[in-house]
């Protein structure tokens, strides 16, 4: 059973690291939750080295893959409010050199007579 326990989780760590690469996020969740149940059947028997350091390095290469997509979506987000923020307002050069700000134009179409 103990190996049939290790077998499972490095699985669920694969499904793991598969979810983040391809963005399922939602498929997180349900796996945390399996994960945490092996772990807490893997606390309570003896481990051989080999198997902890196979555990370890998929849990690491999958902190480093989500690590990597947290930051994604930060800077996806921080382009999106730069965007947002260019839209929304002007910056132009004065007659005497300096930066000065002015109100954008609203995104609706204008229509001239």
């Amino acid at each position: 059973m103990h190996k049939s326990t290790i077998v499972q989780l490095v699985q669920l760590l694969e499904e793991d690291g598969h979810a983040v690469r391809t963005g399922n996020i939602s498929a997180l969740e349900p796996i945390l939750e399996q994960k945490s149940e092996l772990l807490i059947t893997l606390e309570s028997s003896p481990n051989k080295y080999t198997d902890i350091a196979i555990i370890r390095a998929k849990a690491a290469r999958n902190e480093a893959l989500l690590a990597a997509a947290i930051r994604g979506v930060k800077t996806a987000r921080n382009r999106l409010l730069e965007l947002e923020r260019v839209k929304s307002e002007l910056r132009v050069y004065g007659k005497d050199g300096s930066l000065q700000q002015t109100k954008g134009h609203s995104s609706a179409l204008e229509r001239k007579a």
